[in-house]
Formats: structure tokens, sequence, C-alpha cells
């Protein structure tokens, strides 16, 4: 059995559908509170002409937020699942979307200035070979997501780091932050590296089972946004670390926004996690 296949299913294409009906104004206040979209924020250039990848696109869920935030960027989104892509055409014409192998070797010409990501990387084989190839063919920089564990090493054996989502089994591999650091340093093209670390969010939505460590306080798992900061040849890399509000909580207007929509579409949006 495919590592991938629970990608592949209608039920995965279909997760996210419910955001459709967000109002503007709630989408960007959703996205906006995660690690990886304050990093955005604070080191992608606004209102300059750049094209970006998103690498797992699904269906082109966040493509309406960066189009209001970034009205200047040529985006465009790939993902290893047909059923995916085929809905985010449908979605968002106008958008270029494009079907990849796991291997990504259909983005070798795309030569975007920024690939993005979410929690992409944590679902590989060999994760650490992942990085190397986004940040390779990534010109200025990438922004990703993923699971981190400050005690204990990755364990990159997929039988034991792994989850259930939509009845299959695929990995789910939390990286040891040192470990990610020292990986990308080693690289000898990242000029700075910045992780936000949020140890708040933990555990799992959408009927996952997740590894156990994700639950254990002393494994120190966090849910990291990370900004690569791409030079070639650089050597000592500036790195950042910084840790997130724990008490910092979702807003009582999108929670309330989602119970309505819930009740107004059914048991399928129920999916819908903030």
């Amino acid at each position: 059995m495919s590592k991938f296949e629970c990608w592949q299913t209608k039920e995965h294409a279909t997760t996210y559908d419910a955001r459709i009906y967000y109002p503007t104004v709630c989408l960007k206040k959703l996205y906006q509170d995660f690690n990886e979209f304050i990093l955005l924020d604070k080191y992608l250039p606004k209102n300059e002409s750049i094209k970006l990848l998103e690498v797992g696109c699904a269906t082109g869920e966040i493509y309406r937020f960066l189009q209001h935030a970034y009205p200047e960027m040529e985006y465009i989104g790939c993902d290893i699942s047909k059923f995916a892509i085929e809905s985010g055409k449908k979605k968002y014409p106008n958008v270029n979307f494009m079907i990849t192998d796991p291997e990504l070797n259909e983005i070798k010409d795309v030569n975007p200035d920024y690939i993005f990501e979410r929690d992409v990387v944590v679902h590989q084989t060999d994760p650490f070979a992942f990085l190397k190839q986004i940040c390779l063919s990534a010109k200025k920089g990438v922004f990703f997501r993923l699971r981190t564990r400050d005690k204990g090493s990755t364990v990159l054996d997929v039988e034991k780091s792994c989850q259930m989502y939509h009845g299959l089994w695929a990995p789910y591999i939390m990286l040891n932050c040192d470990e990610v650091v020292s990986f990308l340093a080693d690289l000898d093209i990242c000029s700075k590296i910045v992780i936000l670390k949020n140890y708040a969010i933990l555990g799992g939505h959408h009927g996952r089972y997740l590894p156990k460590d994700c639950y254990l306080d002393e494994t120190g798992t966090a849910e990291s946004g990370v900004y690569i900061e791409i030079d070639q040849g650089t050597k000592r890399p500036e790195i950042i670390i910084e840790k997130k509000d724990e008490n910092e909580r979702i807003p009582f207007l999108y929670k309330f926004l989602k119970r309505v929509i819930q009740h107004s579409f059914g048991p399928k949006s129920s999916r819908v996690w903030w």
C-alpha cells in the first residue's frame, strides 16, 4: 500500500470545502494567526511581483487569503491528489494548478521565488531529503509548517511515526528542532533560519490518530512555522527561534462562525478545523 494513498481520496479533497463560505475578513483572520502566516507577513515582500509555489496545495484553500494579502503575487499550486487539483481548478479557474508525483519532479521548471507548504514535510518518508529539495528549488526563500520536538531524536521509521487519516495509515514524523536547524545550516544556502513555535497546539483533528509523543509535555512538541532565507554559499546562517504566547485563543467571532457553517451545511462541514 502506498504511504501517500490517503491523500488521493475524495474525502481528503473535500476536507476544507466549507471555507469557501467564510467571509473574506474572517478567512484573513483565521490564517494570519497561524505561525507560518505570521512569518509570511513579516518576511514576504508586499506589493512586489513575486512567484510563489505552494507544495501540497490541496484544493487551493489559502489562495483567496494570499490573493488579498499579496495582490501582485503569481500563485502556483501543486499537489499529488488528482481529486484535490480538479476541485481547485473548479474553484479558481484562473489559477495555475498542477499535479505532481511525491518526488516533486514536476516543479523543476517552475523556478519560484518562494515556496510555501503546510505540514507536507511531516508526511514524507524522508523529510530531510524533502526539505533539501524545496530549499534548492526556491530562489529567495521557503516558508513551511511542521511538528517539532525539543527532546528525543527524530523517529524516521514510518511504522512508528504515522497517523490514521480517512481510514488509511500515512507517515507523520515529528522532527527534532535542533536536527532541523543543523541540517538546514549544513546546506550552505540559508542566510537566515527563523522558527516560531506554538506549544499550545497539540493533538489531531479530522478524526486523525497521531503518534503518542504529540500528547506528552515532556517531548516538547510544538506546531512550528519556519522561514528560510536563501542565499547560495552562506556558511553561517542567522538563527532565530521564538516562542508564541501559549495563552492566545481563537476569538469568539470565529468560533461562532464555524458553528453557523456546520449547522447550515451539515455533518460534512464538521471536519472544518480552526
